[in-house]
């Protein structure tokens, strides 16, 4: 264990990861497409903000300050998630390949590596370098017009995402749409999505806010606003793809704070664990299902969604955890030894 001041946000990242995986999984869809919809598709969409917002408060908010060394460290993490989307991306390009995604022409290939992802789940990496810069350039007039602007930004994808079938029955806007999805697949991408979360996180920068019982009923009241909101989107079968919500910023605002306010320790691999369960539990995914089609078990390994979502989940963190192992030993193996002065 280390000690950790913020616990809370750290502790936090397992039921965030577990949330991801829910949302490729789907693991209340036996039970009720309604359910699924409100639990996974839209209380689950916490996962992604909550990700971003802890980069924005640890990473980017010291940029915007101006902090000695800051800019550095910002630099080095975009390296870092330039490493992670390449290596990703040979990872899975085999099973793209097989899948038949791969992109027919030039432009294609551009819209993938630049906002779709090269596989599903690795829109997250481009989205965060873009998102990042943007925020940044925003952050330079300070939190408040940074955040308004980045709010609009949010609305305009909010449009071409859960609330898409409203925009779809307004000619102009379907054609300005149109265009738009021509160059990036979603509206979820590092240009409306992501800047808002990192600049919320970054505003929350050491607030340190104790939780409150006023603040937790606040909490409450989000959570119900949003499980609503996203069974209206649901019923009313306005999403081109679900994961934008009018009350989704108002809840992260509040969460964050609230887990900000969590201090105590936590163990040191669960940044780089769950960033590994986020990257390989798509090839979990595949694992479990062939693994179901080879033993005849696939009526209770992947027809049985609650099932296939557990045994996904602890593959993913079973494979995160022999990584994590690899990588220390490794380290081990390459430590050179102190060399003892001679008596």
């Amino acid at each position: 264990m280390r000690k950790a001041v913020y616990a809370g946000v750290d502790w936090f990242r397992i039921p965030a990861a577990l949330l991801v995986i829910a949302i490729h999984t789907a693991p209340l869809s036996g039970i009720s497409e309604g359910l699924d919809a409100v639990v996974t598709y839209g209380l689950g969409r916490i996962a992604v903000p909550f990700f971003l917002m802890t980069t924005g408060c640890f990473l980017l908010a010291p940029c915007l300050r101006e902090k000695p060394g800051s800019r550095e460290r910002w630099n080095r993490f975009e390296r870092k998630i330039l490493l992670i989307y390449a290596v990703s991306t040979l990872l899975y390009l085999p099973v793209a390949w097989y899948a038949g995604n791969l992109p027919g022409n030039l432009s294609g290939a551009v819209r993938m590596l630049l906002f779709d992802g090269t596989f599903y789940h690795l829109w997250y990496f481009p989205a965060l370098l873009i998102g990042g810069r943007i925020a940044l350039g925003l952050g330079r007039a300070g939190y408040r017009k940074a955040i308004t602007a980045a709010g609009i930004l949010y609305l305009i994808g909010l449009f071409g995402d859960s609330y898409y079938g409203l925009s779809e029955g307004i000619p102009l806007l379907k054609g300005l749409y149109g265009y738009l999805f021509q160059i990036s697949g979603y509206t979820r991408n590092g240009i409306f999505y992501t800047p808002l979360f990192l600049l919320m996180g970054a505003s929350l920068r050491d607030t340190g806010k104790k939780v409150r019982r006023t603040d937790l009923r606040i909490l409450i009241i989000g959570m119900v606003l949003l499980a609503a909101e996203a069974y209206l989107v649901f019923r009313l079968d306005l999403a081109r793809h679900d994961s934008m919500y009018f009350s989704l910023p108002f809840v992260m605002y509040v969460l964050y704070q609230e887990l900000l306010s969590v201090k105590g320790t936590a163990p040191a691999w669960l940044r780089n664990g769950t960033l590994c369960v986020y990257v390989i539990h798509p090839l979990m995914i595949v694992l479990v299902r062939g693994v179901a089609r080879w033993t005849g078990t696939s009526a209770f390994l992947v027809e049985c969604a609650p099932i296939h979502w557990l045994a996904v989940s602890t593959a993913s963190f079973a494979a995160a955890a022999v990584y994590g192992v690899l990588c220390e030993r490794s380290r081990w193996l390459w430590k050179r030894p102190a060399v003892r002065g001679k008596k």
